[in-house]
């Protein structure tokens, strides 16, 4: 990941925008802390594939099934549509 202070992005944003064409996310910082991270679009509004994106969750390469192994029921980020991980995992059922 590409970091930027935020005068660095203000004043070169279009580095920044020629990082992320390349694939990469750029983490603009102010005073050391990370205010914005600016990234590609995601390709899907999918939640499941956005997780996969995040590396939040991996599919396995034998079989192409989600591996949910990884995932720590307390700590992992969510997609908003999901008030939890069960909800998620329910949904997941009927199309992975």
């Amino acid at each position: 990941m590409k970091t930027m202070t935020l005068t660095e992005f203000n004043q070169n944003s279009s580095r920044a925008i020629a990082h992320v064409r390349n694939g990469e996310t750029v983490q603009v910082t102010s005073r050391g802390t990370p205010v914005a991270e600016v990234r590609p679009p995601r390709e899907s509004d999918d939640p499941i594939e956005a997780m996969i994106a995040a590396g939040i969750i991996e599919r396995t390469t034998a079989t192409g099934r989600l591996d949910l192994s990884q995932i720590n029921r307390e700590r992992t980020p969510l997609p908003p549509e999901f008030a939890n991980i069960d909800e998620l995992l329910e949904w997941s059922k009927g199309e992975y």
